[in-house]
């Protein structure tokens, strides 16, 4: 698992808030931020973005090429979190 939203509800069930943990050692290899992020490093700015839908309540999607498809395909540039 790259990173994994945990959402917070309020009584009466709507989201509040969320906290969103990332993995420091994300798999077999290291975050990278764009644009200096190099073929063996995952970017930091996709896995956010993605975790930050689920912070917004978005749910995961059947496109690769969505931002919110729920599992990594290549551990490069463009890389995507791990469903959570």
């Amino acid at each position: 698992t790259l990173a994994f939203t945990r959402p917070i509800p309020d009584s009466s069930g709507r989201l509040r808030d969320a906290d969103i943990y990332f993995n420091p050692r994300p798999g077999r290899g290291s975050w990278g931020i764009y644009p200096n992020v190099g073929r063996s490093q995952i970017d930091f700015i996709d896995v956010a973005a993605h975790e930050i839908g689920h912070a917004i309540a978005t749910k995961h999607l059947s496109k690769r090429v969505e931002s919110a498809f729920f599992a990594a395909n290549k551990i490069e540039h463009g890389a995507h979190a791990t469903a959570t």
